[in-house]
């Protein structure tokens, strides 16, 4: 019965609720992508209940209703997970770095990686999937939460603040960087040269040049 009346209310009430949860972080596109694969993903779970309790029903007259009731209720949860991680791939383009990187080179007007021998930092926020979409490490500019105790043991490989990185990067040729929007709108107001390469709600990828 839960299942049920859960899944009709996500079937009536999501498109018209879920933009009072959109910001730019979490852009309205991106969780109305995401309702269509939840809604699918509860109406099989809601099946598969019903099934099982009309099985379960049976139980008492038929010698296999149970295991075909179990047999629904594992079956459909299965689905209802898969289906609602696959949906979940509507939230790619706020937590994963692929697509802002990707702009970020088109931006350059090229379609290979960033330059590699240029440094790229991470300004007050680590993006877990960057390096791995870069290709090599970043360096961490005022962050340290999880990484306190590797940037304890090497120092060189952070800087502690943006105020002590903003001279290193007056000083590169050429750099990129990725950070908040407010830090970078702050940044930009102290006059510190960038130029944007890409953006979106929580992020903005610059260039030294």
């Amino acid at each position: 019965v839960a299942t049920g009346a859960l899944t009709v209310a996500v079937i009536v009430g999501y498109d018209r609720y879920v933009p009072r949860y959109a910001d730019d972080r979490q852009p309205l596109l991106t969780l109305l992508a995401f309702g269509p694969w939840l809604k699918g993903a509860l109406l099989v779970a809601s099946a598969g209940a019903i099934t099982a309790w009309l099985a379960f029903r049976r139980a008492d007259r038929a010698r296999t209703a149970r295991f075909w009731g179990v047999t629904a209720l594992a079956i459909a949860t299965l689905a209802f997970l898969q289906l609602a991680v696959a949906g979940l791939d509507a939230f790619s383009t706020t937590r994963s770095a692929w697509d802002i990187l990707r702009a970020a080179q088109a931006a350059q007007g090229t379609t290979g990686p960033l330059a590699a021998n240029a440094p790229f930092y991470q300004v007050q926020m680590y993006d877990q999937t960057v390096p791995f979409y870069l290709g090599r490490t970043t360096t961490l500019v005022g962050f340290r939460d999880e990484l306190a105790l590797g940037l304890d043991a090497e120092p060189d490989k952070g800087i502690a603040t943006a105020e002590a990185w903003v001279p290193v990067w007056n000083g590169l040729a050429r750099g990129y960087a990725m950070m908040p929007p407010d830090r970078f709108d702050a940044l930009r107001a102290a006059g510190v040269p960038m130029r944007v390469l890409a953006r979106d709600g929580r992020r903005v990828v610059v260039s030294r040049q």
